[in-house]
């Protein structure tokens, strides 16, 4: 359950958007990582950051759906400064630096 049931602190209505529109966000997010378990953890981080501005915002799928697009291109971003090597090329470095030694 988020918050306590009997406590409003402008978060009114943020349980109901998200049994609401929870699927529709997952297929947003699916739609931009390709994958489901990134989808998963791309959607659980946007709520996170919703939850935290609700009683400021108006619009909140339109909110939810711009923050996931923004937060998957930064992590587009982030893994094209990080390239991924091959795990064989990275064990063949090992083994050739303790050759050496």
């Amino acid at each position: 359950m988020i918050g306590h049931p009997d406590r409003d602190d402008g978060r009114a209505g943020f349980r109901e958007f998200v049994i609401a529109d929870g699927v529709r966000l997952l297929k947003v997010a699916f739609l931009l990582t390709g994958d489901r378990f990134a989808a998963e953890d791309l959607r659980q981080d946007v709520l996170e950051r919703l939850y935290v501005a609700w009683p400021l915002v108006e619009a909140p799928f339109a909110y939810a759906r711009s923050a996931m697009a923004r937060a998957a291109v930064n992590r587009w971003k982030a893994r094209a400064r990080r390239p991924e090597a091959p795990l064989e090329a990275a064990g063949e470095r090992q083994l050739g630096d303790r050759a050496g030694q």
